[in-house]
């Protein structure tokens, strides 16, 4: 690449894998709820999928799919068996509209988003681009708020004395 366009500086790669256990946690911990300051809210959950991995490989060894797979006991038993979230489903709701984005990747990769249904008709092709840009500039927002609270607590001096064991405890199903 050209000194114009030097490359990115790569994230290091336990970054995702601790970004996704924080949105898991965070979601229990907060009630699934973020309040965004104004006066509004959205919520997230980990919704139906979500696998793992060992930490130095980066194929999956275990894979949970299906209603309430956050939930299970077979997810917790991987965190506490060493293993790391190698990916997971993501869901969204702020006010009627609901989303869900596959999260992937030690570069964060969202793949596969589900977007609301829009109820435009077919014919309005300009108001259906600019709603579904809309929607996917929405989805990029929560999303990327996510990331920006967990970035504030990761760099944070609380990190490792209180947000770090509170997240062990959890997964030790003591919290």
């Amino acid at each position: 690449m050209s000194d114009v366009f030097p490359d990115p500086t790569p994230a290091p790669p336990h970054l995702a894998t601790e970004f996704f256990a924080w949105l898991w946690y965070a979601s229990e911990r907060d009630g699934g709820t973020f309040d965004l300051g104004d006066g509004s809210v959205f919520t997230y959950w980990v919704d139906d999928r979500l696998s793992f991995r060992l930490p130095d490989e980066d194929k999956a060894r275990a894979v949970l799919t299906g209603e309430s797979a956050a939930a299970s006991l077979e997810a917790r038993a991987a965190l506490l068996g060493g293993k790391v979230v190698r990916d997971l489903r993501l869901a969204c709701k702020r006010e009627d509209r609901e989303y869900s984005v596959t999260l992937r990747g030690v570069n964060l990769d969202l793949q596969g988003a589900k977007l609301p249904t829009e109820l435009k008709a077919a014919d309005q092709v300009d108001e259906v681009l600019y709603e579904r840009t809309f929607l996917l500039d929405e989805l990029w927002f929560m999303v990327g708020t996510l990331y920006r609270r967990f970035a504030t607590e990761r760099v944070g001096p609380e990190w490792a004395s209180e947000h770090l064991p509170a997240m062990r405890r959890w997964a030790a199903g003591a919290d």
